[in-house]
């Protein structure tokens, strides 16, 4: 968060390869996502929370040599993402 804030920011970016209409629908903003993600340590953590979800930003690129989005959730909260322990659901 800011300098003199106690918000903490919590990012994550992702590449969607072989953009297709279906990830694009799905990559679409004006939503709050709750993710399951792994981090650098490899722990699962859940970043966002109900009533309070990440935010999303998107950028394409269509071209003859790549054909993906890039995906990026931001968070902020009061606390660090939670570690997550649980099965994945479908």
């Amino acid at each position: 968060g800011d300098l003199d804030s106690s918000a903490i920011k919590t990012t994550v970016e992702l590449i969607i390869p072989k953009l297709t209409a279906d990830r694009v629908w799905a990559a679409r903003g004006g939503c709050s996502h709750i993710l399951i993600v792994t981090d650098m340590n490899g722990h699962m953590r859940i970043v966002g929370e109900k009533g309070n979800g990440a935010s999303l930003q998107y950028s394409s690129e269509i071209s003859g040599s790549t054909n993906h989005s890039k995906v990026i959730f931001t968070w902020n909260s009061g606390h660090e993402p939670y570690f997550y322990t649980g099965p994945i659901p479908a």
